[in-house]
């Protein structure tokens, strides 16, 4: 299930929003978002996250 998840994460990342992980059955980042309000994660970076936490749901950083 996580390599369905990196996937549909990259493809949204594709499409211009912003990344996050977060946590499962929750609405709370598992990283610092901040960073992401002016720039997105790497393919590498995404990768990471959605394979250290392979239950993690994605999140999209919409604003401050």
């Amino acid at each position: 299930m996580s390599a369905d998840r990196l996937k549909q994460a990259i493809t949204y990342r594709r499409r211009g929003f912003s990344v996050i992980p977060i946590k499962p059955k929750d609405k709370r980042p598992l990283i610092a978002w901040q960073p992401y309000q002016k720039e997105r994660a790497s393919g590498t970076t995404m990768a990471h996250w959605f394979t250290t936490w392979a239950d993690a749901n994605i999140g999209i950083v919409t604003g401050a």
